[in-house]
């Protein structure tokens, strides 16, 4: 033991020299010197106190070791090994020597760590940026992402937490000295549905679309087109017949008794001319109008809803 503890008072000096003097880390200068103070009295659980108040303020990595080697002279060996791993991790750009006298005193606290009444714990928890809060215990600050710890026999009752991810609880056991692996993946937190209001209107559920239009059929303007075509060729022929009966009628070669027959049959055929022609404007009449609705489109429905009523709204000439 007296290897490490020559070592742990070079770490200490070490690190109070390899100090910075940034302008705007005046209050953590100031803590940093209160604690080095605590630390020459012997206050070790003081200074480790106060490093951790300076690092606060601004977060250097040599404080986080002094933090650690404050806690190791306090014999607080839990906190001690977390406190020197961190300043490992997070080394930044300490001195290769400094790094490797705080690499010696935490092993020297690993090792008394595994012969003790301590277990290692080890987290594995995702996302990283979520934190690890013990309700009791040495670990009195959460422990940011995956990160191994050791604590004391005994329960204890840890909470991760990250934002945007729903809180996992564990109940943790410490009788031996194995070694426990915890891996937590947290769920992200999904939107909670809102409660229905009995008392707000039910919205009106959407109107199926119409059916398609039905295209009218040709067949009927066709054929009364087709009639018209017709009746009036008919009366045209009678027509053009009455004129050559009335020309007969009227020729002075022809004798009285063959005018009057001529002239009857003109008049006949003028009267059947007239008629197959009246036939033939009514149903012109008629294939017109069939033409113009087959032609014309459905006239466009539209459907208005409200909360309490719905109305229908048709659109065209009718």
């Amino acid at each position: 033991m007296v290897a490490p503890t020559c070592r742990l008072v070079a770490v200490i000096a070490l690190a109070a020299s390899s100090v910075p003097a940034w302008a705007d880390s005046a209050r953590s200068e100031q803590l940093g010197r209160e604690a080095e103070a605590l630390a020459s009295s012997g206050d070790y659980p003081g200074a480790a106190a106060r490093y951790r108040d300076a690092y606060r303020e601004f977060p250097r990595p040599d404080l986080m070791c002094n933090v650690g080697v404050a806690y190791y002279k306090a014999k607080d060996l839990p906190r001690a090994h977390r406190y020197l791993d961190q300043c490992v991790t997070s080394r930044g750009s300490l001195d290769k020597d400094f790094i490797a006298n705080v690499r010696m005193v935490l092993t020297a606290v690993e090792q008394k760590l595994s012969t003790g009444d301590y277990k290692p714990l080890n987290f594995i928890i995702q996302p990283q940026s979520a934190t690890t809060t013990f309700a009791s215990g040495d670990h009195d600050e959460p422990l940011v992402g995956s990160r191994q710890v050791w604590v004391p026999f005994g329960s204890y009752r840890v909470t991760i937490h990250a934002e945007g991810y729903v809180d996992r609880v564990l109940e943790i056991t410490a009788t031996n000295r194995d070694r426990d692996e915890h891996s937590v993946k947290l769920e992200p937190i999904t939107a909670a549905k809102p409660t229905p209001d009995p008392d707000r209107p039910r919205p009106v559920p959407d109107m199926p679309p119409p059916p398609p239009a039905r295209e009218r059929s040709l067949v009927a303007p066709i054929i009364a087109s087709a009639a018209t075509g017709v009746l009036g060729g008919i009366a045209v022929g009678f027509y053009f017949a009455a004129r050559s009966s009335a020309a007969d009628a009227n020729d002075e070669q022809v004798a009285r008794a063959d005018y009057a027959v001529h002239a009857d049959d003109a008049r006949s055929r003028q009267r059947i001319s007239w008629g197959f022609g009246a036939v033939a404007g009514a149903a012109a009449i008629t294939a017109t109008i069939l033409w113009v609705r087959a032609m014309r489109k459905p006239a466009p429905v539209e459907v208005s809803a409200t909360r309490t009523s719905a109305g229908i709204l048709l659109i065209g000439r009718w």
